[in-house]
């Protein structure tokens, strides 16, 4: 079974996208902000995706997140997602699949099937553990 870490400040998306990806076969691990977020991701090894909103209100962006966990050298797939930013502005991150909200099940499935492609294509991440903890 894979896990995948949440990483929302609102606690209504949380809970609703737990359900969705909990009733979908996934273990989910929730964090309600970036800081909380990297510190869960990095003290566990068994995530395989991290799935965070780009605003989380309290400083450290979803975006700048990713970036720090991949510094750290983190492999999981990692889906960054946003209701502020137009899904068409040609965003994009090496190291993240964009999601914009709203988004339905076969929308948040199909995000995570890609980023976890991503990663597997990508040998030039580093290993998943952080050098130091």
């Amino acid at each position: 079974m894979s896990t995948i870490l949440v990483i929302e400040d609102e606690l209504e998306i949380l809970e609703v996208t737990s359900v969705l990806l909990a009733s979908s076969g996934y273990q989910v691990v929730h964090a309600r902000n970036a800081e909380e977020g990297f510190r869960v991701a990095l003290s566990r090894d068994d995530i395989d995706v991290v799935f965070t909103d780009v605003n989380l209100g309290n400083g450290m962006s979803g975006t700048d997140l990713v970036d720090k966990l991949r510094e750290q050298g983190s492999r999981a797939a990692m889906v960054v997602v946003s209701g502020d930013m137009d899904p068409f502005s040609g965003w994009s991150h090496p190291h993240a699949t964009f999601l914009p909200k709203p988004y339905g099940r076969r929308q948040l499935l199909s995000a995570i099937d890609e980023a976890r492609e991503q990663v597997a294509g990508d040998d030039t991440a580093p290993g998943w553990r952080a050098q130091a903890l």
